[in-house]
């Protein structure tokens, strides 16, 4: 992912995952808070006798960026897992990823986005006029439309023109290429909003979605943010080491100043 495809990728997480993104922000605290206590206790209990200061300090950038890292993984994983709802203690508790328990309202808000933001009328048409399947069929019509101009044109320089791409290949390409490039730019934005409006992608793709199986709504949603969530486990883990050195650097410092506090007269 690249450009506009990142922002586009980022704008839809926000609007989709707003739920999400506060969940992930919550309970990153409370299950880093947790691993960070089981951490503390695995360091207060290393032997000094094993581990020196250096030794120590190691261990601990090294259980903080595992702790960073499983804490953002564990985030993640309570976001689509578990698909199915589980049901604990007679109905009392139920257990389903965020986005499978909002699967109504994040369908639709998924649908309208990619309804508004890709599936317009305009990017639909300039990418059948481009497709490979659509521009052999494109390249026939220009020709034979080319072949037919004596019924058009009427002054003689457009005729031997039309005549001239009709006869060569080459710039029977080019101008389908350039109509194919042009077209989408020069019909007018009603057309494109009468097309739009009577489509409705966003209710009816929206309409679809709500209504999947949890397992086919996962399987469609989930590789969309796939890509990018060994990227947030690594950002768990680096902010881990960087927090992790920033505490023991206070720590340092602190006790640097406690022993010059007691060694003064």
């Amino acid at each position: 992912l690249s450009g506009s495809n990142v922002k586009a990728l980022v704008d839809l997480f926000q609007k989709v995952g707003r739920v999400e993104l506060r969940f992930l922000v919550i309970s990153g605290l409370y299950v880093g808070f947790f691993l960070g206590l089981i951490q503390a206790l695995l360091s207060a209990s290393l032997s000094p006798k094993y581990f020196n200061e250096n030794k120590r300090q190691a261990l601990e950038l090294l259980g903080a960026a595992i702790v960073g890292a499983v804490t953002n993984w564990v985030a993640l994983l309570w976001i689509f897992v578990p698909v199915e709802p589980r049901v604990f203690f007679g109905g009392r508790i139920i257990l389903q990823g965020c986005f499978m328990r909002r699967q109504s309202q994040v369908a639709i808000d998924f649908a309208h986005f990619f309804a508004s933001r890709v599936l317009t009328a305009r990017q639909l048409l300039a990418d059948l006029l481009v497709s490979p399947t659509f521009q052999p069929l494109l390249r026939r019509r220009v020709a034979s439309f080319l072949a037919s101009s004596t019924k058009i044109f009427k002054s003689g320089g457009q005729l031997a023109v039309a005549q001239a791409i009709a006869d060569n290949s080459d710039l029977l390409d080019i101008t389908t290429a350039r109509i194919s490039t042009v077209l989408p730019h020069t019909l007018p934005d009603a057309c494109f909003d009468y097309v739009d409006s009577t489509l409705d992608l966003g209710n009816s793709i929206g309409h679809k979605l709500a209504t999947l199986p949890p397992h086919d709504y996962e399987r469609l949603l989930h590789p969309i943010f796939q890509e990018d969530e060994s990227t947030l486990i690594a950002v768990g883990g680096v902010l881990g080491i960087l927090a992790s050195y920033m505490q023991l650097r206070l720590l340092a410092w602190w006790q640097r100043r406690a022993r010059e506090r007691n060694t003064k007269p």
